[in-house]
């Protein structure tokens, strides 16, 4: 007799897992490798962007005009003359300050210019200075009173002199 075929359902297979299984392959891009591949051509690319936008800003040119007035707070020093001073004798005198900005201003330090004294008694005069100083306010006024005064050795030219005393005014505005 001879033999009948197989009737199995299941036929033996001889070239692999079968035809739905053998197409089902990782993609290129899915390996280690690539990966960093991807990963450094990523970085490369991110840099290059950076710099040509770093490049465009600092390449860039421009022009204008501006202003700032930060730094230099408007305040103006009335100082009015002192009379009356002989060798030996002082004399109260009241400056006033005046505050443009629209800030208040804190005076930090007053510093009087006696060498504007007439011919020999810038050497003979002195000044004293209040403390605590003020502070003007916003827009406002300030009184600060000086007191003004010739020594005993001062030349008898500097007797009943007029003096003018200008002031050099340092703060903040606060």
């Amino acid at each position: 007799m001879t033999a009948a075929p197989s009737a199995t359902p299941f036929p033996e297979r001889r070239h692999g897992p079968g035809p739905a299984l053998r197409h089902r392959r990782r993609p290129p891009w899915a390996g280690r490798r690539s990966r960093r591949l991807l990963l450094a051509v990523t970085a490369v690319a991110s840099v290059l962007a950076g710099s040509g936008t770093a490049l465009a800003y600092y390449s860039s040119s421009g022009e204008g005009s501006g202003r700032a007035a930060a730094g230099s707070p408007s305040v103006t020093v009335e100082s009015p003359p002192v009379t009356g001073l002989h060798p030996g004798a002082s004399r109260t005198v009241t400056v006033n300050l005046r505050n443009d900005a629209p800030r208040p201003y804190v005076v930090t330090a007053v510093t009087p210019r006696v060498s504007a004294a007439p011919g020999s008694c810038p050497a003979a005069l002195w000044v004293m200075v209040p403390t605590p100083l003020p502070t003007v306010l916003a827009s406002g006024d300030a009184a600060v009173d000086l007191t003004v005064g010739m020594g005993r050795e001062a030349p008898d030219d500097c007797q009943g002199v007029t003096v003018t005393v200008p002031l050099d005014i340092e703060g903040r505005l606060g």
